[in-house]
């Protein structure tokens, strides 16, 4: 029963494979193509699962591609996979961490973090003198990644002016009653910080896509 089980897997295997890009890259080399889905468990270690049959752990995979993109993993991340948003010269790659709620709020959020790597290189942290050295080589590309710093100072700027009014409101005002107008400016100030960070991503991607001819 076994054996025609591994066979039905196999020739499954064999099917998927000549008709879909989709696939599983393992540690070893060996590639499967066929139907990949990407299981996360909250009560056992996640997986990769092969046409709705054969089950992977993530320990014994490098990269993966299917319906949702490609994904590879980071040097030193075992179970963590970025997602490829770019694909060209430079591949720009994007690792999502889902924040969970507080006592004061169930709502979980999410985050997410850039990586790139330049002619298949290493996959690196995509900060600011890194992306410069990489884009170099292309002033356009630069101008761009230039206009994507300055939106980042900005997210900073006014994230920490409306930290810095915040506490001012409360050691000015009394004991009983802070000064409620520095800490309403300030709140604003801060949350409205997330449009400058919201806009510097697609100047980064607009750099990277311009650098690749996209």
């Amino acid at each position: 029963m076994k054996s025609v089980l591994l066979l039905l897997i196999y020739l499954s295997i064999e099917m998927f494979s000549q008709n879909d890009s989709s696939f599983i890259e393992f540690v070893n080399g060996e590639k499967l193509f066929g139907k990949v889905k990407y299981k996360v468990s909250n009560n056992g270690p996640s997986y990769l699962s092969l046409n709705d049959s054969a089950q992977f752990l993530i320990g014994r995979v490098t990269s993966f591609q299917n319906e949702d993109g490609y994904f590879t993993k980071h040097e030193g991340y075992k179970n963590n996979f970025l997602k490829r948003i770019v694909a060209g010269r430079i591949n720009l790659y994007q690792e999502t961490v889902s924040i969970p709620g507080n006592p004061y709020s169930t709502t979980s959020s999410d985050i997410s973090f850039e990586y790139f790597s330049k002619d298949n290189g290493d996959i690196m942290r995509a900060d600011y003198e890194k992306l410069e050295r990489a884009l170099s080589d292309n002033m356009e590309s630069l101008n761009r990644l230039k206009t994507y710093k300055t939106l980042e100072y900005v997210h900073w700027g006014m994230l920490g002016g409306g930290a810095a009014l915040i506490i001012a409101g409360l050691l000015t005002g009394s004991k009983d009653k802070p000064n409620l107008t520095l800490i309403v400016t300030g709140s604003v100030v801060s949350a409205l910080s997330i449009i400058p960070y919201f806009m510097r991503k697609p100047q980064l991607k607009s750099a990277i896509n311009y650098y690749n001819g996209n």
